[in-house]
């Protein structure tokens, strides 16, 4: 019920679907930018090439998207608006795609073309393309949830608990109004390590 855990990706499954070439790159590109950046769907579909400074290697949070009227708002929480740290195996892919692109642009724009609950459609015929298919992923039940779309933030904050940073930074970087939430993240990843599931954020 209300405590069902969320389901979260491991990098080396991360890894394995950003491998596969039978996956289009602007969705492969749309993964690695979920997953590496952990941001709400709505903040990933409305994020625009001026709220980078890819020469600090910073990512300004500022809007999210309404589904429903299609504009831009104020992200979910109060801190919600927050400046994240780019991890520096990301800056390489995000400086090639930045080539060509004006500052308005979308950095992603399948996923706001696609929609939060296609684009989690897609992202499950992905994940069984690339052979990503551990049954835990699908379990849905009064214990676990399904993998969705929304499971890309979860797995970028799992494993920042993974890489052991610090309880503060994490919920900072993750817009946090609640240390408790953070603390559910930290729950649920305290008994994984890089051995066991992957490289967090590893090279691209």
């Amino acid at each position: 019920g209300e405590c069902r855990r969320k389901c979260w990706l491991y990098p080396s499954e991360v890894d394995k679907l950003l491998g596969c070439d039978e996956i289009p790159i602007e969705w492969r590109e749309l993964y690695c930018v979920a997953a590496y950046l952990y941001l709400r769907p709505g903040e990933l579909a409305e994020i625009r090439w001026f709220d980078f400074d890819l020469g600090a290697g910073l990512v300004h949070i500022a809007r999210a998207l309404d589904w429903e009227s299609g504009e831009a708002k104020e992200p979910k929480t109060r801190n919600g608006i927050r400046t994240v740290p780019i991890p520096a195996t990301l800056l390489p892919l995000l400086e090639r795609m930045r080539v060509g692109s004006s500052d308005n642009d979308l950095v992603v724009p399948a996923m706001q073309r696609a929609g939060k609950f296609d684009a989690a459609k897609i992202l499950r015929k992905h994940l069984a393309l690339a052979g990503v298919n551990h049954p835990r992923l699908l379990r849905d039940d009064e214990t676990f949830m399904p993998v969705g779309f929304r499971s890309f933030r979860d797995s970028g904050i799992s494993w920042l608990a993974i890489e052991g940073v610090d309880l503060a930074k994490i919920q900072r970087r993750a817009g946090h109004d609640n240390i408790a939430t953070t603390m559910g993240y930290v729950k649920a990843a305290e008994d994984f390590s890089a051995e066991g599931v992957g490289t967090p954020f590893g090279p691209l």
